[in-house]
């Protein structure tokens, strides 16, 4: 936002871009996508987001550690003692960001790739100096389809793209 006097207000809205139409099965786990079996450090403080990506993940074969913060987080994988495959985080979370988080999980090698997730575009996370281009990233809402697909590339994919 940006305001002055006899300059008016200037806000700016950024908004996922979203492709189709959500239905009653956009929860359904397509077959193709059962591969995984690795673990998933989650956080998300958005409650139902964070229930319905678990939900998803579970279906997909994924072991799941669920949690509402980065400090949470945080103590969720030291409880685990040992190394999650992937961070799946939110990039804007009270507290301690996804960005944070990933980072002191990574300097602990607690988490071997990350994936951000944002409602806000790549773009506008990018310009804000959120995060670094390239990095592995999927916009929020998104379908079962799309988060399973992009969570079993960036686990599959080069390591470079899912650091922290």
């Amino acid at each position: 936002m940006s305001s002055g006097p006899d300059r008016g207000t200037t806000f700016r809205i950024y908004l996922p871009q979203v492709e189709g139409v959500a239905d009653k099965d956009s929860e359904k786990v397509p077959d193709i996508m059962h591969k995984g079996g690795e673990t998933v450090l989650l956080a998300d403080d958005d409650d139902s987001l964070r229930r319905m990506a678990e939900r998803l993940l579970r279906r997909g074969g994924y072991t799941v550690i669920a949690a509402a913060d980065g400090r949470s987080a945080m103590a969720a994988a030291e409880r685990h003692g040992k190394q999650v495959d992937l961070l799946l985080t939110d990039v804007i979370m009270p507290g301690m960001s996804g960005k944070e988080l990933a980072v002191e999980l990574a300097r602990r090698n607690l988490a071997r790739r990350t994936l951000y997730m944002s409602g806000y575009t790549d773009d506008a996370i990018v310009s804000h100096g959120v995060l670094e281009p390239g990095i592995a990233f999927i916009n929020k809402p998104f379908t079962a389809e799309a988060l399973l697909s992009k969570l079993r590339a960036v686990l599959d994919g080069p390591e470079e793209q899912a650091r922290a």
